[in-house]
């Protein structure tokens, strides 16, 4: 195509073309660039989303707990609950908050269950736990688990839940039924809801992959991470100090779960023999997002049960936000807050003022020249300024008594969350007092085991001492007889040699 003369605008088609030129070259570009950014965030997303192992960070607030425990009006451990045997105590090494699933005694378990559900099945963390043994028990029994489940669990044979339960979980098992694995030993396992557990291995058939042993009497820090999106399962173990080595459990490969958000829970249990299984730290971090979750069996929203949370936690901590002073209002009985009542006060007022100042500046009676009929409307006008007169002085005895009843309202309502506030303090000590008995009950149990064995070693040395003693009677009564058998012997002998001796002497007699 020729060039246009110079100094004369080019056709309109010629601009055309190279406006659809231009255009399809800023496409091209803008397409290239947008899949150039598209294959590097593919690329470098894996990087990105990589979980950590192990994991040494801070949980999630829905997710965590570590001394000291945070509670609620609903949830003595904010965001957890307990099932069975477990109860929130002190740790008798320093003192701090723990919580004991399942005394040093027989048949006992315990289930801490998180009430806030995932919405997705990753995660990472760890679980600071210690498995005490005791004095009244031959072995440590039988372990404690782990568990990430689709269901809230309930009591039951498998470490402490219902055995035919649908999710993962880290088993430390501390008694060995088969006697051919060295315990505690940890390991993994899988269930679908229709694996039955297996009671003569604890579940260690089951296993994902051979496992790894941790420490009794000692507090330790099982780190678990599961990566949903590849299906790998991470578990490392250490001491739970400061500055601790860490070393690596196991990694199970192609674990899935048929399931999308979990719920974690963590139990113990005991059989004949016992110990005692305390958890003091829970630090882990899940995937979370804002759409509905399901954390009670039915559909709630997650910001509800979040705002819900707060608001009691506010109201328990901070009453005087529930109830405030005689007439300042109150945005939990009327649903109106102190400042908007003020300004309906106030609206309403200068309402009444100005129609009060119009009825004053009507006229009272009638002026000169006025016509009858003109007198008898303003009569009747007159008539009509009395009653609504009335009718004003009415509505403000009305607003007066309102204003009464709305503070009486008020101070039923101080009055109410006072009461709440002690029958929740009530209701806290009653339940410290529930397990300071259950403490001594344990003391007393484990006292009375004491009792027992020292029983049992004075029979075992009064008997060692009997024993004895006849064994030394005997053997002197046998002396005894020996010496007067030797006795008599010897009496004999000598008798005999005096009758020999005289029969003798007298036979020599004779023959002289």
């Amino acid at each position: 195509m020729a060039a246009p003369p110079i100094g004369r605008c080019p056709p309109l088609h010629v601009l055309r073309l190279a406006a659809s030129r231009s255009l399809r070259r800023t496409l091209s570009a803008t397409t290239a660039f947008a899949t150039v950014v598209t294959i590097l965030a593919a690329t470098a997303a894996p990087a990105a989303a990589a979980t950590p192992f192990p994991f040494f960070g801070v949980g999630d607030f829905w997710h965590s707990f570590e001394h000291p425990f945070h509670s609620g009006p609903k949830e003595p451990l904010l965001h957890w609950e307990t099932k069975g045997a477990a109860l929130l105590t002190s740790s008798p090494n320093g003192g701090g908050d723990v919580v004991r699933l399942t005394p040093a005694l027989q048949g006992r378990s315990g289930i801490l269950v998180n009430t806030i559900r995932t919405n997705s099945n990753g995660f990472s963390g760890y679980i600071d736990f210690e498995v005490r043994t005791s004095t009244s028990s031959h072995e440590a029994a039988d372990g404690f688990g782990f568990w990430f489940l689709r269901d809230s669990p309930a009591l039951g044979p498998a470490m402490g839940i219902n055995e035919k339960f649908v999710g993962l979980g880290v088993v430390v098992d501390t008694f060995a039924n088969t006697r051919s694995t060295r315990v505690p030993y940890v390991y993994g396992l899988v269930n679908d809801g229709t694996r039955a557990w297996d009671f003569a291995s604890d579940g260690a058939k089951q296993q994902l992959t051979p496992g790894c042993r941790a420490e009794l009497d000692r507090p330790m820090r099982m780190y678990v991470t599961y990566e949903a999106a590849v299906g790998t399962l991470k578990v490392a173990m250490s001491q739970a100090t400061a500055h601790a080595h860490w070393y690596h459990c196991f990694e199970a490969t192609n674990v899935h779960l048929p399931f999308s958000g979990g719920l974690f829970a963590i139990s113990a249990e005991t059989g004949h023999f016992f110990a005692t299984h305390d958890v003091a730290a829970v630090q882990i971090q899940a995937d979370h997002r804002v759409d509905t979750v399901d954390t009670t069996g039915g559909a709630s929203s997650y910001h509800d049960h979040h705002n819900t949370l707060l608001r009691d936690e506010h109201d328990t901590h901070m009453p005087a936000a529930g109830s405030r002073s005689a007439g300042s209002g109150s945005a939990a009985t009327s649903g109106v807050s102190h400042e908007h009542h003020a300004q309906m006060d106030a609206a309403f007022d200068a309402k009444i003022g100005s129609l009060r100042a119009s009825l004053t500046a009507m006229g009272v009676g009638a002026p000169s020249g006025v016509s009858t009929a003109d007198k008898a409307t303003l009569s009747k006008m007159e008539l009509i300024k009395a009653v609504v007169t009335e009718m004003l002085d009415a509505v403000t005895a009305q607003q007066n008594k309102f204003s009464g009843l709305l503070d009486s309202v008020n101070r039923l309502n101080a009055a109410s969350a006072s009461v709440h506030l002690t029958s929740d303090s009530f209701s806290r000590e009653l339940r410290q007092v529930e397990h300071a008995i259950e403490s001594l009950k344990y003391a007393t149990e484990e006292l009375d085991g004491v009792q027992r064995s020292m029983g049992v070693s004075l029979d075992e040395s009064h008997r060692a001492v009997v024993d004895a003693t006849a064994r030394h009677t005997s053997a002197s009564a046998l002396a005894l007889r020996y010496t007067l058998f030797a006795i008599a012997q010897l009496m004999v002998a000598v008798l005999a040699w005096v009758l020999h001796t005289s029969s003798f002497g007298r036979r020599k007699g004779g023959m002289v």
